[in-house]
């Protein structure tokens, strides 16, 4: 029988209402994927932990890579190593070859834009970025939300079929995404900066008395109720006051900071190594007994003493605005230094320190600690300058015994608190 056109009619209706359930369908696995990748990436507090988050989308969106690269710049001292960045004038050849206007790239991986020659071959890079890896991709700036034109990196993510990101396809939702991601770096990247401002020695790049006071009570009770050794070493900078009155105190910053970072160098990584202020500094270590933090001790010294202050104070604080504001390099130096002859008044002045020791005994807490290793130190440097200098390995200030009342006396007799000499 033939049917009649109303019958046909409504076949084809049928039909079209199926393709619109199917489509609504998609879309709403769609948006729920991304509202579970956006509320994944809600999760992130630090950027230390961005490879982890987008792992996490990875999984969520079913994707085989997904990578970013940002702004070196902008991110590269809060982000792990995993992470590739590039400079800013690397980033924007990086940028110029995708589409015009910041549209993504949609399509084929062996026609995707060629990313990885803009990088250093040392670099981890996200996997399409050569263009050479089978299936199809999407590559998409990712925008800076103070700045908007001003790309702060682009993601980057590949799937192995080659349909996936077809130019036929919408992409609404992911495009989406990825503001909000790049949005999401930003905020982050804005918060570790505020957290390391306040944990963080700017001079020096050590940490400060907030950050040691704020982490050294939980290592106290761990030591305490593990029945774990842990000591603490109080560092004081001798020789330092001609620096500043002979050179000027951006000479003596410049001394400064060079002597926290020798001694960060040596210092363990789990170790608490603070700036108390001024020439003062401080090591917390945890899981270490005497023997070790005497033997920390002579390094710290030895350091100090090799701080060359004629060669350091040649740049002026190194930095462009003479302030110690430039970029500093793996070896100490800073972005922006220029040549200059060494002053002449720096001749023979060299630097020196003084370190008290104390162990942590229970019930000790860390003002105690503080207290005992400042007497100690005092005795050291004492005993240096009156007794002349000590051979190194050599340790003094063992307590007697007796209370401690005036600064500098002798600290109480219930642990053996030795100190090693100045120099």
């Amino acid at each position: 029988m033939r049917r009649r056109p109303h019958e046909d009619m409504l076949v084809k209706l049928q039909s079209a209402m199926r393709e619109m359930a199917e489509v609504h369908r998609a879309a709403l696995e769609s948006f729920e994927k991304i509202r579970r990748c956006i509320d994944h990436v809600q999760t992130l507090t630090t950027l230390r932990d961005l490879p982890l988050v987008l792992e996490g989308v990875r999984g969520q969106l079913g994707m085989d890579e997904l990578g970013v690269i940002l702004d070196a710049a902008m991110f590269g001292e809060f982000l792990p190593d995993k992470v590739p960045t590039a400079e800013p004038r690397v980033l924007r050849a990086l940028l110029s070859e995708l589409p015009g206007n910041g549209r993504p790239y949609m399509g084929t991986c062996d026609q995707a834009p060629y990313l990885d020659h803009h990088l250093d071959p040392a670099a981890p890079c996200p996997a399409p970025c050569s263009g050479e890896t089978p299936g199809s991709c999407f590559i998409q700036p990712l925008p800076n939300k103070y700045a908007p034109g001003r790309p702060i990196g682009v993601i980057v993510l590949r799937d192995r079929d080659a349909q996936r990101f077809s130019s036929d396809k919408a992409t609404d939702f992911l495009e989406h995404f990825c503001d909000l991601l790049g949005h999401a770096v930003v905020t982050v990247r804005d918060h570790d900066q505020l957290v390391r401002d306040t944990v963080i020695d700017e001079l020096t790049g050590a940490h400060n008395r907030h950050y040691l006071v704020r982490h050294a009570p939980r290592l106290l009770a761990l030591a305490e109720r593990k029945g774990m050794p842990l000591a603490l070493l109080f560092v004081d900078l001798d020789r330092f006051k001609p620096v500043n009155d002979l050179l000027g105190h951006d000479a003596g910053d410049c001394v400064l900071r060079e002597a926290a970072r020798r001694m960060r160098e040596v210092v363990r990584g789990y170790d608490i190594f603070a700036r108390l202020g001024g020439d003062e500094f401080v090591v917390l270590m945890p899981d270490a007994g005497e023997d070790e933090a005497v033997a920390l001790a002579e390094r710290l010294r030895e350091e100090v003493a090799a701080v060359d202050v004629a060669a350091c104070t040649a740049q002026v604080c190194a930095a462009p605005d003479g302030i110690g504001n430039g970029t500093e390099r793996k070896d100490g130096t800073f972005d922006g230094e220029t040549a200059a002859a060494p002053n002449p008044a720096a001749r023979g002045l060299t630097l020196s320190a003084s370190v008290g020791l104390a162990l942590h005994a229970p019930g000790r807490t860390l003002d105690d600690l503080l207290h005992l290793a400042d007497q100690n130190m005092y005795r050291a440097k004492r005993a240096g300058q009156d007794g002349g200098p000590r051979e190194s390995g050599q340790n003094i200030g063992q307590d007697s015994g007796q209370d401690s009342g005036q600064d500098g006396g002798e600290a109480d007799g219930d642990e053996a608190e030795t100190a090693a000499a100045s120099t």
